[in-house]
């Protein structure tokens, strides 16, 4: 069984090779903390692939907005850096699909928590 939001995998009892599953878990782990994301956003809303999410700390937007746009992220509890990189003048706001959101306006970084349902601004 997975851990409940990063997906990481738990070793079990009597397991052939833990330091496999250990191995691959302190990867994820790391790239959880320390990866960084590249998204690009222009015509339309953004939803991050679950890889996106919970592979990446980082998230920096790019592209030429051409009006407000919603980078939606699952609904996995979860730190994230988002950095508004995107051009075009207009904002983002960083949510869930359902939920509420953090605006960032152009050039601005922002450290943020999904809670599984909102997004709340940290920073």
């Amino acid at each position: 069984m997975p851990s409940p939001n990063l997906s990481i995998t738990h070793l079990v009892g009597n397991q052939n090779n833990p330091h496999v599953t250990a191995n691959e878990a302190i990867d994820k782990l790391d790239k959880a903390l320390c990866d960084s994301e590249n998204i690009p956003i222009s015509t339309a809303d953004v939803t991050l692939t679950s890889a996106q999410a919970l592979e990446n700390m980082h998230i920096k937007t790019s592209g030429t907005l051409t009006a407000n746009r919603n980078l939606i992220v699952p609904t996995n509890k979860k730190l994230y850096l988002v950095e508004h990189g995107s051009g075009g003048g207009f904002n983002i706001t960083v949510k869930t699909a359902a939920g509420t959101g953090v605006t960032l306006t152009p050039g601005q970084v922002k450290l943020v928590y999904c809670d599984g349902t909102n997004v709340i601004g940290l920073s």
